[in-house]
């Protein structure tokens, strides 16, 4: 999905890691990801609840779940200076929050033979493992996220596999 991502963000996502950004993704979630080196700076889009997301920062760093989930490279979460959207010097916040993470190899969309039993085992790691104590974890979002994902699907057309996926997922949101 084609967004507009502001110069000032390219400069101040160099700041904060030291490099400069090599790619520049928009996912359908709204975010913006800077690839900077080894370091992704990910800025979640507008109206992400601030301390939702520190308390996922928290589970996300939590030892227990290390090799399960990604740490975060810090486990704050970085306000996104208005300087760095509008160019606006004088200090303020846009309201936007940033967090960073290690870049990570990720599988291909189209591969042959995914690695499914190993995936099977860091899902059920994951589901074995309690989460921290005093993680303060919101509720996980799931029904509205399925929701916005069927509409996304429902927007393709008529294509068969769509078409399967919406009836599945249909079937799920009940």
């Amino acid at each position: 999905m084609a967004q507009t991502v502001p110069a000032g963000l390219v400069g101040w996502t160099t700041t904060l890691t030291g490099t400069a950004p090599t790619a520049l993704l928009t996912p359908t979630s709204g975010a913006v990801l800077a690839v900077c080196g080894d370091v992704v700076v990910k800025v979640h889009p507008a109206g992400t609840d601030a301390a939702s997301l520190a308390a996922r920062l928290r589970v996300a760093a939590a030892p227990a779940l290390e090799g399960v989930l990604a740490a975060p490279l810090r486990a704050d979460v970085v306000p996104v200076p208005a300087a760095a959207l509008d160019g606006t010097p004088d200090g303020s916040t846009t309201g936007l929050l940033a967090t960073l993470w290690p870049r990570l190899d990720v599988l291909d969309t189209d591969v042959a033979d995914p690695p499914w039993a190993a995936a099977a085992r860091t899902l059920a790691r994951l589901h074995r493992t309690a989460a921290p104590a005093g993680a303060g974890l919101t509720g996980h979002g799931a029904p509205a996220r399925l929701h916005r994902a069927l509409a996304r699907v429902a927007r393709l057309g008529t294509d068969q596999r769509a078409v399967t996926v919406l009836r599945a997922g249909r079937s799920t949101e009940r």
